[in-house]
């Protein structure tokens, strides 16, 4: 008969033991600590700046379609920082409450449409506006703290497409995070802004080549 050694049954079994664990997959064992605190934080101020009966009462009004407000496949809710050339990398406990696409298209809704000289229209007539954002960021370097929104904008008008960049730069008062969240909220207002003045320059050449083209006909 064979006889088996005391001391192999419990090494065996610690050894199965051991195999099983190794090969479940998220195994507390192998994966990091699940107690990461994540933090959230948000570009919108808490209350809204004033509308157009208060700032522009008399201005007219011009048709626009805000088209799809899109972003690079790197701008989430992962706060984005970079050293303003080519590196860019991930905060692992710092997010923004939503994607940086729906803050940047209410933002442009308000300096559009409430604050503006245009009013919401939808129907072929209408020029039509697409925006991507392409950065959406913290910029700090050795001598910089910064806030950074880059928009790429096509207005598609009966004179044909209009395609321009709008980058703004909102420097933080200090190198804390809290100040760059503070500069996020200023550049993501300035930078609608600018889109505004530039839908507004580009619809008045636009209307100006029209003109131009019809007296020449």
């Amino acid at each position: 008969p064979t006889v088996s050694h005391p001391l192999r049954r419990p090494l065996a079994v610690a050894c199965a033991i051991a195999l099983a664990i190794a090969l479940v997959p998220g195994c507390a064992l192998f994966s990091r600590p699940a107690g990461q605190d994540l933090r959230w934080y948000t570009p919108e101020l808490s209350t809204a700046p004033p509308g157009r009966a208060e700032a522009q009462p008399d201005a007219p009004l011009l048709p626009l379609q805000l088209g799809p407000v899109t972003a690079g496949t790197g701008i989430k809710l992962r706060i984005a920082y970079s050293n303003g050339l080519y590196d860019v990398g991930y905060y692992e406990d710092r997010r923004w409450t939503e994607r940086p696409a729906l803050y940047v298209r209410r933002a442009l809704e308000r300096a559009l449409f409430d604050e503006g000289r245009f009013r919401p229209a939808r129907g072929d007539d209408a020029p039509v506006l697409d925006v991507n954002v392409f950065e959406f960021e913290q910029v700090q370097g050795p001598t910089s703290h910064a806030a950074q929104i880059a928009l790429r904008l096509t207005l598609s008008t009966d004179a044909g497409l209009v395609e321009r960049t709008i980058r703004v730069s909102q420097p933080a008062q200090d190198s804390s995070f809290d100040a760059f969240v503070a500069a996020m909220v200023l550049a993501l207002r300035e930078s609608a802004a600018d889109v505004a003045r530039t839908v507004s320059g580009a619809l008045a050449m636009a209307s100006l080549t029209s003109r131009r083209v019809l007296k020449q006909g």
